[in-house]
């Protein structure tokens, strides 16, 4: 018994990335967050449509001024410091992160994902 739940336990590391199955100390790299290439992510977002939070005392303007080269369609505000910001050219999460990444004013973005109830 005691076998079966090592193994399990080895299983449990592997995918986890912190040690492979053999047992060994060795530690796998991190799998790659998702692109705008991955399927799934486009199954489950609204393309060209991204959760923006600003910075705290940032301007909406600074939407504009980063992501402007992707087209910003529309800044609509959800309330606080979030921003529904739609694209016209949707280069992807990783691009938009990437552009985020260069200015203080963004404190994060992410795509609008589509979510469902289970109908029940």
């Amino acid at each position: 018994m005691y076998r079966v739940l090592g193994a399990i336990a080895a299983c449990l590391l592997a995918v986890s990335g912190l040690a492979c199955a053999s047992g060994s100390t060795a530690t796998s790299p991190p799998a790659a967050s998702p692109g705008p290439e991955d399927p799934m992510v486009d199954q489950n977002r609204v393309r060209g449509e991204y959760i923006v939070k600003l910075a705290p005392g940032a301007d909406p303007a600074a939407v504009s001024d980063v992501f402007g080269r992707f087209g910003v369609q529309r800044v609509q505000s959800l309330g606080g410091a979030l921003y529904l910001v739609t694209l016209s050219g949707d280069p992807g999460p990783r691009a938009l992160e990437e552009a985020r990444q260069g200015d203080a004013r963004i404190a994060s973005v992410q795509p609008n994902y589509r979510y469902r109830g289970t109908g029940q």
